[in-house]
């Protein structure tokens, strides 16, 4: 189920009494596979012939996604086992979120519970939160397909299609969060103060998203998105009253929890999001900040996050003048978006290009893929079968071609 470089970061989470790291990566995909076992059929589960592991496995995975995602939320933010306990915990609770329409569809759980209430957060919510903040957008995006919105919650709702956008990783769905954002849900008159309350904790969550959406495509904010989230985690936190019995203190809660713990995943995410927003991303040198400022803004309106092997790259120099490296990444891991950002570079520092494709046919499809990618800064691209061909036109441009005969 996982590949070698996630089996390093699954075995890389902190250690617990009992839990075994070498095994825990065949833990989580027999847990999964299980569960897959029992959607197809192959574990029957009705009727009184449940499988005797089966609950054992369901509590096996609640306290691994309740222990780590615990981790995930109280270890410092430059703690190297962090990401490893965000990416256990959700996909533990990834696969607790597909038990769960098992046994939604047995009759045993209501299938039309939301995934946000005033009193607590969905699993699939849990696991998209949790993906992002490892640093694993395509699994995110996977979890959030599983949302089940309110039928009543309009500003719950407006929190769960904003995250939804932003586990996406597209630009064009980001500036949807923007464009849902001027629009004031529906007026819904609260039963009662305590969900009134509720409403305003998710409006200023949604509120939020729409700021991390923002700086995301390089767009101006007159807010910080983690003060709102901490405002919100401060209000719940000062409801709080702490009662004195005889010799023992009791700590009295609102019954806000869903606001309260997703607001404490979100502020997490939040910096893990923007640590990753392309649009932030400083000028190389020898590069104009306004032509750079400029183009990225474009480019983040199509890719606005990295991806982890994307930050580690440009740690590591990619961006610079005079540095050379070969990449590595299996297919679908993000090549073309550093290499892109490699060419515009240089573009911005007055060079040209020469891109090899393999094949003719990859000259066409690189070509149109560089055109939209390039547009700000480069009027056209020039394509040729030999590098002869170019001659003086690939002055400031850049020019694809093929050894392919």
């Amino acid at each position: 189920m996982f590949d070698s470089e996630t089996v390093r970061l699954i075995q890389d989470a902190e250690p617990l009494e009992n839990l075994d790291l070498e095994l825990l990566p065949q833990l989580l995909t027999e847990a999964y596979a299980k569960v897959v076992a029992a959607r197809l059929g192959a574990v029957e589960l009705r009727n009184g012939q449940r499988e005797a592991d089966w609950a054992e496995k369901l509590e096996e995975l609640r306290k691994l996604a309740d222990t780590y995602e615990a981790f995930s939320i109280f270890l410092p933010e430059d703690n190297p086992h962090r990401d490893s306990c965000a990416f256990v915990a959700g996909s533990a609770h990834y696969t607790l979120s597909q038990a769960r329409l098992i046994e939604a569809g047995l009759g045993e759980l209501d299938i039309n519970m939301p995934s946000l209430s005033d009193h607590g957060v969905g699993t699939e919510v849990a696991a998209c939160l949790l993906f992002l903040m490892a640093g694993h957008q395509a699994d995110a995006s996977e979890a959030s397909k599983l949302f089940r919105e309110s039928s009543d919650g309009c500003y719950e709702i407006k929190v769960l299609r904003g995250l939804s956008l932003l586990a996406s990783g597209e630009g064009r769905k980001l500036r949807d969060i923007l464009n849902e954002s001027q629009t004031a849900p529906k007026d819904v008159t609260a039963r009662d103060y305590l969900q009134d309350a509720a409403g305003v904790l998710w409006a200023k969550l949604a509120l939020a998203i729409d700021l991390i959406a923002r700086i995301a495509l390089g767009l101006k904010v007159n807010e910080d998105p983690n003060a709102v989230i901490d405002a919100v985690i401060k209000t719940l936190e000062l409801s709080q009253k702490s009662l004195l019995i005889g010799d023992r203190s009791i700590i009295l809660r609102s019954n806000l929890a869903g606001p309260y713990h997703f607001a404490k995943m979100l502020r997490s995410v939040a910096n893990s999001l923007l640590a990753s927003a392309v649009a932030l991303v400083p000028p190389p040198t020898g590069v104009d900040k306004v032509r750079w400022k400029k183009f990225i803004q474009s480019f983040a309106s199509r890719r606005p996050f990295l991806w982890r092997n994307h930050t580690s790259a440009f740690a590591k120099g990619f961006l610079e003048p005079g540095s050379s490296f070969v990449l590595t990444f299996p297919t679908g891991a993000g090549k073309t978006t550093v290499t892109e950002l490699r060419i515009a570079a240089e573009l911005l520092r007055g060079r040209k290009v020469v891109y090899l494709a393999p094949t003719r046919a990859l000259v066409e499809q690189v070509s149109q893929e560089l055109t939209e990618s390039l547009k700000p800064i480069a009027e056209s691209l020039v394509r040729g079968r030999f590098l002869e061909d170019f001659g003086e036109k690939a002055a400031d441009k850049v020019f694809v071609h093929t050894p392919e005969q």
